[in-house]
C-alpha cells in the first residue's frame, strides 16, 4: 500500500477490514481497490449516539468527534464533554450508562442514548431542630452558590427527622428521607429543590420501624435505587434493600457483627475511590472508623481515618461525601457554635481541614442533616 487515507488512521477496524478485502481482491487478480479503499470483506457495523441535558439549557455538550449522518463505526473512541452554562453545576451522566465523569470517553460498541444531569440539585441539607424547617445549600466545591429553603420554608410535622438523601424514583435527582421518632420512614420527592410530594416507607407496626434507626440512603446493590441502612441500640445494622419505595429484601448485615456498641453509625460513602458504599463511625471520643465494602455487603477491612486522630472538643461529625469537587469523598463536620468544617481526603489520606463560609457560624438551631455528592 502506497496511501492510506486520513479517515483509515482515525478508524483503525476499517482500515484492517480493507486490507483484508485488498489481499483479497489481490489474489483474484483486481487491481487498484487497495489504493481507493472503496471495498470491504465485509459491511461495517455502525452505532448512534444520542445526547440531552436536563435541565434544558444547562449546558452544551461538545462531542469529539462528530456523529456522522450515517453513525459512528463500531469501535470508535468517543468524547462528550459537558460545558457549564451560568451557575449550573455538572452531576451525572444517565441513560444508558452512569457515571460521574466529565469529560466522558465511550466505545461506541451500541447506540447510546446519554443525558448530562446538572444540579440545580441539594447538595448539604439542613434541618433547624427550633422550627422544624428545611433547607438546602447549593455548592460549587466548598463555595455556596445558593441557601434555598425547601417546601417554601414550610416547617415539618413534630418528631420526623432528616436521616438520608439518594434517589428513590429513578429521575436522577436527590430525595429526602425522613424518620420520626416512632419509627416510621418517609421520603420527600424533590427536583432540585422544589417540592413534589411525599410517600410513606414504613409505617407503625412495619418490621424494622423500631427499634432500628434510619443511618443513611445509598444504593449499595448499584440498581439506580437507593437501599437504607440502619443500626439498633445494640451496635447491630441492617439494610433495607429497596426498589424504589417498595422494600425486597432486608438482610442483617455481617449476621449482626458490629465494631462495638461504642461505635455510631454516621453514614455510608465511598472512601477507597471504588465505587462501593463504605460505612463511616464514631465513637464518643469522636474518632472516625470506616468499614470497607465490595459488592454491596461483602466486608473486606477496616481503617481509623488520621490514625485515629480526634478533633478539637465541640466538633461532631455530620456527613460524608465529595465537597471539594474532586469526586473523592470528605466528611463535614459542624461545631455546637454552629461553624461547619471539612476534613478533606485522598480516600483514607488526609489531605487538609477546611473552614466554610471563612468560619462564619451558622446559628438558629439548624444543623447540617445530609449531603449528596
Amino acid at each position: 500500500m502506497k496511501y492510506i487515507h486520513k479517515e483509515y488512521c482515525k478508524n483503525p477496524s476499517r482500515w484492517l477490514k480493507t486490507l483484508r478485502a485488498a489481499v483479497l481482491c489481490s489474489a483474484l487478480g483486481f487491481a487498484g481497490i487497495a489504493a481507493t479503499g472503496q471495498a470491504t470483506a465485509e459491511e461495517i457495523a455502525r452505532f448512534k449516539l444520542t445526547v440531552s441535558v436536563n435541565p434544558p439549557g444547562a449546558a452544551t455538550v461538545i462531542v469529539e468527534p462528530p456523529m456522522p449522518p450515517e453513525g459512528y463505526e463500531a469501535g470508535t473512541i468517543v468524547s462528550l464533554k459537558a460545558a457549564a452554562e451560568g451557575t449550573n453545576v455538572f452531576s451525572t451522566w444517565t441513560g444508558s450508562l452512569v457515571d460521574h465523569g466529565n469529560p466522558l470517553v465511550i466505545e461506541m460498541t451500541n447506540n447510546y442514548t446519554l443525558r448530562a444531569v446538572f444540579n440545580k440539585n441539594i447538595n448539604i441539607v439542613w434541618q433547624n431542630f427550633n422550627d422544624r424547617r428545611s433547607a438546602a445549600w447549593l455548592m460549587n466545591g466548598t463555595n455556596i452558590l445558593e441557601t434555598s429553603l425547601l417546601r417554601n420554608g414550610k416547617p415539618m410535622a413534630p418528631g420526623w427527622r432528616c436521616t438520608g438523601v439518594g434517589d428513590f424514583n429513578g429521575d436522577a435527582k436527590t430525595d429526602l428521607l425522613f424518620q420520626h421518632q416512632d419509627g416510621r420512614v418517609a421520603v420527600w420527592f424533590m427536583n432540585g429543590t422544589e417540592f413534589l410530594g411525599s410517600s410513606p416507607i414504613l409505617n407503625l407496626g412495619d418490621p424494622y420501624s423500631t427499634p432500628w434507626r434510619v443511618v443513611a440512603a445509598y444504593d449499595l446493590n448499584f440498581d439506580r435505587s437507593a437501599d437504607i441502612l440502619l443500626q439498633r441500640h445494640d451496635g447491630q445494622m441492617g439494610i433495607l434493600f429497596m426498589h424504589g419505595l417498595y422494600i425486597f429484601r432486608w438482610e442483617k448485615l455481617l449476621e449482626g457483627r458490629h465494631p462495638g456498641v461504642d461505635w455510631k453509625a454516621v453514614t455510608v460513602a465511598d472512601f477507597d475511590d471504588d465505587w462501593q458504599g463504605d460505612i463511616l463511625f464514631q465513637n464518643s471520643k469522636r474518632q472516625l472508623l470506616v468499614w470497607f465494602f465490595k459488592a454491596g455487603v461483602d466486608f473486606t477491612g477496616e481503617q481509623l481515618l488520621r490514625d485515629g486522630k480526634a478533633p478539637a472538643p465541640g466538633w461532631n461529625v455530620m456527613a460524608a461525601g465529595d465537597v471539594d469537587g474532586d469526586w473523592l469523598s470528605d466528611v463535614l463536620w459542624q461545631h455546637d457554635d454552629g461553624r461547619i468544617a471539612l476534613w478533606s481526603f485522598n480516600r483514607t489520606d488526609f489531605i487538609q481541614g477546611i473552614l466554610l463560609r471563612n468560619g462564619k457560624p451558622v446559628s438558629g438551631g439548624w444543623r447540617v442533616v445530609g449531603l449528596n455528592r
